[in-house]
């Protein structure tokens, strides 16, 4: 059971859907209480895994005497819901590609430069990530698991406040804090994002490099802040299934 759970993480299912969809495939037909109780996790946690694959065609309902009755759906319909995914992280990548030389003529008026810092080193980042852990972060995207882990201390302190940011993941990475944040996990051989990104109301925060030489930018300008923002938005749309906007040339 845990080798197939870690691998239904590691394409994309949250940990909590991936617990009660393979519980429910070793029950056969099942209530919710049957498989909290199988998948060790609470009943209310249950119900929201459970709509969430319902959503999906993963599993299918029926009822007996007034019971809701859980139970695996078609197996290819696992297949299908991934296809699902994968082509709107394609367009996803099309669609902020094509955006990125509008976006960079967006107040070509301004003619003050950014104020850029740069910071190397893990002691220099934590530094900078301590310095602004207080300010309301509104987006985030993770690239790498070594980057997840320098951010580990600001993603908790972000799940405990009352504003939880949004996030975008690779599944690649195994990020147990994210289940406590509003987040979309992306594909990681479908869309690679260069740089972590922490963004914030006026500012962001790049992340680049390895666990050996991390280095880190600090751009203090809303207006590429904003940008940044727009590019997030558009992410969050597509991979939230929402409308999808198709270049003309297509």
């Amino acid at each position: 059971m845990r080798y197939i759970v870690d691998k239904l993480i590691e394409v994309g299912l949250t940990a909590l859907q991936s617990k009660v969809y393979v519980s429910i495939i070793e029950l056969g037909n099942a209530t919710a209480g049957e498989i909290a109780v199988k998948a060790k996790i609470n009943r209310v946690t249950t119900y929201t895994a459970l709509h969430e694959l319902e959503v999906m065609s993963l599993i299918k309902v029926n009822e007996r005497d007034a019971v809701k009755i859980y139970q695996i759906s078609e197996f290819d319909n696992l297949s299908v819901e991934f296809m699902r995914r994968a082509k709107l992280a394609i367009k996803s990548y099309q669609i902020v590609h094509a955006l990125v030389p509008d976006l960079k003529t967006m107040n070509c008026h301004q003619s003050t430069d950014p104020d850029i810092r740069y910071y190397e080193g893990i002691n220099a980042i934590n530094y900078l990530l301590k310095k602004h852990s207080d300010e309301i972060i509104d987006m985030m995207y993770i690239s790498t698991q070594e980057h997840y882990v320098l951010l580990k201390t600001v993603i908790n302190k972000a799940a405990n406040n009352a504003h939880r940011p949004r996030v975008i993941i690779p599944n690649s990475v195994k990020a147990e804090l994210i289940i406590y944040l509003d987040h979309r996990v992306v594909p990681a051989k479908i869309a690679h994002f260069p740089t972590s990104t922490i963004i914030l109301k006026d500012k962001y925060i790049t992340l680049y490099g390895d666990a050996e030489f991390p280095q880190a930018y600090l751009t203090n300008d809303i207006r590429l802040a904003k940008q940044q923002q727009s590019i997030f938005e558009l992410n969050w749309r597509i991979l939230s299934g929402e409308h999808i906007i198709v270049p003309r040339d297509e």
